[in-house]
Order: C-alpha cells, then structure tokens, then sequence
C-alpha cells in the first residue's frame, strides 16, 4: 500500500513534465511548418518553366504593325483593343470564362485575370505591395520586372518596364511602356503594416515606409498562362531586311571606347558611311559617330560595317540607347529611318 501510495503522489509531478515536453514539440512542428509555408520568411516561390514552343503552336497570334509589337495568346482567352486614345492605348488579353469582354480598358488596378500591353504607358500611379525580382524568361531585353506577391509568397501580378526596342522613324526614348498581368484574387484582404504594426488603410503611406500586405488565393493554372504569353511578346521589327548588329547585343553592357559592327543594305549608307549615335532615355545625346562600309557600298546587298564610339557617361545615367542612322542626304522626312538598341553602362 505504501508503494502504490507513494507512485501516485509522484506521478503528477511527471504528468506535467510530460505535458511540457509534447507542448514544446508541437511547437516546433507549428513553427517548422511555417517556415515551409513561407511566412514571414522571404522565401521566393519560383514562376512556373513556360511552355516550350510547340505547345503554344496552336495559340492565337496577334501583330500589331502601328504599335509595333506580337503577342500569343490560348483558346479560351480572347483580346480587346482600345487603340483610339493615342496617350495611353491599352490591349487586353482577358479570360473569356471569368468575365465578358470588357467595355473599358483593364489596367492594374482591376481584380481580373489579364494581361495587358502599354505601348506608351499609362498617365496613373501605379501599385504599392511586396514584391521580388520576377524570373519570366522575356524574349527582348527589358528595364525592369518584378512580381507581386501574396503574404503565402503567391504571385498575383507581374510589372514588366519594356524598352521600345526598334522604330524606324521619330524614336523617342520612353520609361513608359509596359506589360502587366495580374490574376483575380479570391477572398482578398489588404492590410497596412509600419514596423509589423497594422494600421488602418486610410492612413497608410507608403511613401514613409509603410507597407501594403495583401492576403488570398490565385489560381496557378491561370499564372501558367500568363507567364507563358507574356514570354510570347516581342517587338516587331521594321528594319530586320535593312540593317543587323553584331556587336553590341541588345541590353549588353558596354564602356568606351566600343566597337560597333553588323551589315546593312547599300542604300543604309551615303559615300560610304552612316551616322551613329549614344543618347540616354531622356534623349540627350552623350556622343556620335561615323560607321564605315568595309566593302563596296553601291549595292543592294548587304555591306559589312564597323565603327569605334569614344565616350563619357554623365553622372547617374545607367541606361542609354545606340541609334543608328540611315544616312539621308536628302533630308526628307519620308527617307528617315533608324535602327536602335538599348545598352546599360
């Protein structure tokens, strides 16, 4: 008696030690699992691989000759155009299933699935929230991409600052035009946070370093899509039987003194020569120079050409733009033509 007395006073002291030790490792385990979840943690969920081009071979190909640019895009998703305002034309590629055909441009600030096209941007501000480098493989250089994502670390939308990469008369360098695709988020929530403190709203200022937190759900089917026709896009290229550039590639970064080589047809040159110049974004010129035929020039065919551009680069400027110049001695508007390429520095 005195032993079966003695095991059970003892036995509440080893209860809670036993309570302690499963509340501990259950503990663990929630906090483990968050970590494979992603919260709070700056995991990166990478974008889906697109398609390989044969199973997109069926996609609907839409070429636009005025602004200058193809996209593809699958059954069951349809295109809207809204051409006519020439400050801020729009293309939507929407999903046919999830809303009617829109009356009025979709932009980023709609919950739909889409993606859209900006030739020359859009005179409104754009989106606040958490975002990451985004990895879609774009088929021309671009100036700047980055998803946004989800509290889960979902995409939800992806910004893609494009350069106009060839125009043949008038260019002028712009920051503005864009793609954005953006999924429809079911059950969304948006809150503000300063510091992990939630704040109103209202009273939220990102400017001052508030940040917009945005909870739900998207579909992943439908960002497989969106990846795969934002990979599609690419600009058309008016001079692609006049003029080629070997060196430099287009987005390549490049110091002075650079060396400039490609073939263009006879009728690209004048006495044997063509103008070439650097300017930034903003259009100011940084240098110019000359490139020389290597071959005979009075021909139709196409002639090797090389030239060397000795240059400085202003204080701040990262980005700039090479412009070759058909030679136009005639000075007649209608001759102009131009090919250009964007570098970094």
């Amino acid at each position: 008696m005195e032993t079966s007395k003695y095991s059970h006073q003892n036995s509440g002291p080893r209860l809670w030690w036993l309570l302690i030790l499963l509340a501990v490792i259950v503990a663990i385990i929630v906090a483990y699992g968050d970590r494979l979840g992603g919260l709070n943690d700056g995991t990166i969920t990478p974008p889906l691989t697109p398609d390989p081009p044969s199973v997109t071979s069926d996609w609907q190909v839409y070429a636009n000759e005025q602004f200058g640019f193809e996209v593809k895009y699958p059954p069951g998703w349809r295109l809207a155009t809204f051409p006519i305002d020439p400050a801020a034309p729009v293309f939507n590629i929407y999903k046919s299933s999830e809303m009617a055909a829109p009356v009025r441009p979709l932009t980023h600030f709609d919950s739909a699935t889409h993606v859209s096209i900006f030739p020359h941007g859009l005179p409104t501000e754009g989106v606040s929230g958490q975002t990451q480098v985004s990895q879609v493989p774009f088929s021309i250089p671009t100036r700047t991409a980055r998803d946004f994502v989800l509290a889960d670390d979902s995409i939800w939308a992806t910004f893609v600052g494009l350069y106009i990469q060839n125009i043949s008369q008038n260019f002028v360098p712009t920051n503005a035009a864009f793609v954005w695709a953006g999924l429809k988020v079911d059950n969304l929530v948006e809150e503000c946070r300063l510091n992990r403190a939630v704040m109103s709203l209202e009273k939220c200022d990102v400017m001052a370093g508030d940040e917009i937190i945005r909870h739900g759900s998207v579909s992943a089917a439908d960002r497989h899509v969106q990846e795969n026709i934002m990979s599609s896009f690419r600009w058309l290229d008016p001079m692609r039987d006049l003029v080629h550039v070997t060196l430099p590639k287009a987005g390549q970064k490049i110091s002075s003194p650079l060396t400039i080589s490609g073939t263009a047809r006879g009728q690209w040159f004048f006495e044997a020569s063509f103008p070439i110049k650097l300017i930034d974004l903003e259009g100011n010129e940084i240098a110019v120079s000359h490139a020389e035929a290597q071959g005979e020039w009075m021909t139709t065919n196409f002639v090797a050409y090389q030239s060397t551009l000795n240059f400085t680069v202003p204080p701040g400027v990262d980005r700039g733009v090479l412009v070759l110049q058909k030679d136009n001695p005639s000075g007649l508007p209608e001759h102009d033509a131009q090919f250009i390429i964007p570098v970094t520095f």
